[in-house]
């Protein structure tokens, strides 16, 4: 039966910009029913491997893949051929199946592509990734409106948003894992929303006039979601904004789990790191003579303190002798006000 849960969530998600659709083409309440029910009746026959030899059931296959609600791009049909071969080229969620060029069978669009990412998660050393690429690109257009729906969604950002973690739930991927060296904007997007909760993302929207796609697509490679909310954001102007009102500082409840482990020392060096944290990064600047002077320590117990807060991994020396910067242990930092 094509009339699943996908299609319902199709309808349902879509709902206004289909309204909106109707009135821009001019279709009434009865044309658009009776094409639903063309698209519908059409590929449940398909399903079933019924065969449509005539030329007037092509063209009425083809009319059928245009029906608002599948929302369907036209797909390539060969109207010379024995077989019907096309290639849905997906805008929704409601369309079910495609044919893989590969082997020129019919498969279930979102069961296929979802394993193949997963197959790609789990095997995340993989010389070609460009299956799995193309499993994780196919899953994040086939949300995605055509272009002119595409404009009507633009002006509700956070519905948008909250839209794609709908789709992410109904997958039944929790976590959207890419890589980033090789994410475009639908899917930086993707990650941003389905790692964060609507109240993080409704926040950082807020933080930005725009509001837009492409801004979301800026933060959300450093974009994580704990009990917390975000706990690991750097970089961009926007990601600032955001962290001002959320400022870095050390965690002193995991710090003291460390205080049998750890010299007194070594621990007025770590505080006196802690209060030079900016709100935009784990990292700091400080010039071993300025420790000195903070702590009351001798050069030679900095030194040694120093020596002590790598080796128990709470900081990591980054830069050289002459500039020189920490790395402060993000296990014992939190954002507070």
């Amino acid at each position: 039966m094509i009339l699943d849960n996908n299609l319902l969530f199709a309808q349902k998600t879509y709902g206004q910009v289909l309204a909106v659709r109707r009135e821009q083409c001019g279709i009434n309440q009865e044309q658009f029913a009776r094409q639903n029910y063309m698209a519908v009746e059409t590929l449940q026959a398909f399903e079933a491997g019924e065969s449509l030899p005539s030329y007037e059931d092509k063209i009425i296959f083809s009319d059928a893949l245009k029906s608002p609600i599948l929302r369907l791009t036209p797909p390539c049909i060969d109207i010379n051929s024995e077989l019907i071969t096309h290639r849905f080229n997906v805008q929704s969620i409601s369309s079910k199946y495609f044919v893989d060029q590969r082997d020129n069978t019919l498969k279930e669009r979102v069961s296929y592509y979802k394993s193949g990412y997963e197959y790609g998660i789990q095997h995340e050393n993989l010389d070609d990734k460009s299956h799995y690429d193309h499993c994780l690109h196919q899953l994040i257009i086939s949300f995605y409106p055509n272009d002119n729906e595409r404009e009507l969604v633009s002006s509700k950002q956070l519905q948008h948003i909250r839209y794609f973690r709908e789709w992410a739930i109904h997958l039944g991927i929790p976590e959207f894992r890419v890589r980033p060296d090789n994410i475009g904007n639908h899917k930086e997007l993707f990650t941003a929303c389905v790692s964060g909760t609507p109240e993080d993302i409704e926040d950082i929207l807020e933080t930005h006039s725009k509001g837009s796609l492409e801004d979301i697509s800026t933060i959300s490679r450093y974009f994580k979601a704990d009990s917390t909310g975000i706990n690991d954001l750097a970089g961009t102007s926007l990601e600032r904004q955001y962290l001002k009102r959320v400022p870095l500082q050390i965690d002193t409840e995991a710090v003291s789990r460390m205080l049998l482990k750890i010299s007194g020392s070594a621990l007025k060096i770590f505080v006196a790191l802690g209060s030079r944290l900016g709100s935009d990064s784990n990292i700091v600047e400080i010039p071993t003579a300025e420790l000195e002077t903070i702590t009351n320590l001798s050069k030679q117990t900095v030194r040694q303190g120093l020596n002590e807060l790598v080796s128990l991994q709470l900081i990591t020396r980054i830069g050289s002798n002459v500039n020189r910067k920490y790395l402060l242990n993000e296990m014992y930092l939190k954002r507070g006000k």
